[in-house]
This record gives C-alpha cells, structure tokens and sequence, in this order.
C-alpha cells in the first residue's frame, strides 16, 4: 500500500508528517505480490554526490533504487538515510523507493519525506554514532583482554 500522509488525511496510523505538509508511508505484508514502491524519473543535477531523506520512527527498511540499480543506504541519524548517486550525476535516472521484502509476513513500513539531492559526498555520520562505536570497540578488547587474562589463570591451575 502506497500512502500519502498529510494534516487533514484520516489514517488508521495516526502518523503525522515527518517535514512539511505531507508525507508518504509505504506498507508490505509479504503477501499482496511485490513490495510497493513510489518512482520517478528525471534529470540528476550535475555535481550530484548523494541523495538524503528523512524517515519516520527510526525506520530503516528503505530500499532506494536508481535505474533499477541498488543505492546503498547508511543511517546519518535515527532520522535521517543517505546513499552515493555520484555515478547518476549529470544523466536522465528512475529513482525508486520501496520497502525491504518482508519475508516472514511481519510487515515492513517506510514513512519517509524530504528527499534531496547534494552537492556533498554522503554525510558523516552523528557524533553520537561516532562515539557508540568507539565505545563498542573498547568494549570488545576489554572483554577480549578479560578473557585471555581468565583462560591464562585457568591454565596456570
């Protein structure tokens, strides 16, 4: 299913836009035939680097096509995707967007709005992602030390 999500739009969800007027919420239940997708085609400015646009409810089950060729997505925030269209800039492209394939009959939902082309390469990630992942690697050699440390112990028993 294929929604357009605005102020005065009665829906079940009860989502109201992410930015703006209106934003467009894509539904899949892995049931109905093929994930539901929104398209367009038109010219990708000159001195494109990426494509960004905003999601709603931390959501990532975006999949962002451009000529039927696959954009790979990376978080910039809990609210915000971008990918590299480098290689569309300049050139007439299909940009689609659709939502993952739900295989196991869960759903998949993608509210998303805001979509803008940039003159920038793909943006850096958040200071806090940045941060998280430093921390999680810190982790992992403490424990990993910890348990060299244990089984050093264990074999001198």
């Amino acid at each position: 299913m294929v929604s357009l999500m605005g102020p005065d739009f009665p829906n079940f969800v009860g989502y109201a836009p992410i930015q703006g007027s209106y934003s467009v919420l894509l539904q899949y239940f892995g049931f109905f035939g093929p994930p539901p997708s929104l398209s367009q085609t038109g010219l990708v400015p000159v001195g494109t680097e990426s494509i960004d646009f905003l999601v709603g409810n931390g959501e990532n089950a975006a999949v962002v096509t451009m000529n039927g060729v696959n954009i790979p997505l990376i978080s910039i925030s809990a609210d915000e995707m971008a990918g590299d269209v480098l290689a569309f800039a300049g050139t007439i492209a299909q940009l689609t967007f659709s939502t993952t394939d739900s295989t196991a009959y869960t759903g998949q939902w993608l509210y998303f709005d805001d979509i803008q082309f940039s003159s920038s390469p793909i943006p850096e990630p958040s200071t806090f992602s940045l941060l998280s992942i430093v921390f999680i690697v810190l982790f992992l050699r403490m424990m990993r030390s910890n348990n060299m440390i244990n089984s050093a112990a264990s074999a001198t028993d």
